[in-house]
């Protein structure tokens, strides 16, 4: 039983791998698109760190109270199949969805990514980095390419991998057009 538990953790550990690097990608192709439109390397960092947030693990800026109080008193007055029945029947939203929901604008519009923490912040943001110098270097196409420290947290996973982090990458290229829509207006 121990070894299949095992063996099941460590499937898990992979699927969860697998699912972040496709979250890696996604955020470059966000930061190329960001650059091809014409914003600047700031926001179009502010853009990756957004993509990222499935990879960024809990939210630290604000702090968000995690109960649900909803649940806490089904739980306490109902039976395990009527709570059952009640999860299932709830529509999903979280506080910090909520507040995920109208702070990532504001992320986004403030002055600088340092201001941007101020509103909105993961504890493992600052374990993902993204490559700039590489997108300019090609002015017909833009790539980037981000990177992340990924924290392995599945219970027992150095039975499979000796360090606790796995560095993970992605990264997108896209054509740079977007100067010749800001001549099209211009005209």
């Amino acid at each position: 039983m121990l070894v299949v538990c095992l063996l099941l953790a460590g499937l898990i550990q992979v699927s969860q791998l697998h699912a972040a690097r496709e979250v890696l990608h996604h955020a470059a192709a966000r930061g190329a698109r960001a650059k091809t439109v014409g914003f600047n390397w700031s926001m179009v960092e502010k853009t990756i760190r957004v993509g990222c947030i499935p990879n960024a693990g809990r939210l630290i800026e604000p702090d968000v109270p995690r109960v649900d109080q909803d649940l806490r008193d089904a739980l306490a007055s109902m039976r395990p199949g009527e709570v059952w029945d009640f999860a299932l029947a709830k529509q999903p939203e979280s506080d910090q969805h909520r507040i995920e929901r109208t702070r990532i604008p504001d992320f986004l519009g403030s002055d600088s990514l340092d201001d941007g923490f101020a509103v909105l912040n993961y504890e493992d943001w600052d374990a993902i980095y993204s490559d700039h110098r590489a997108a300019t270097t090609n002015m017909a196409l833009i790539r980037v390419r981000v990177w992340q420290d990924y924290p392995l947290k599945m219970p027992a996973h150095r039975a499979f991998y000796a360090g606790d982090e796995v560095r993970m990458e992605g990264s997108s290229a896209i054509e740079n057009h977007y100067a010749a829509y800001l001549d099209d207006q211009m005209l």
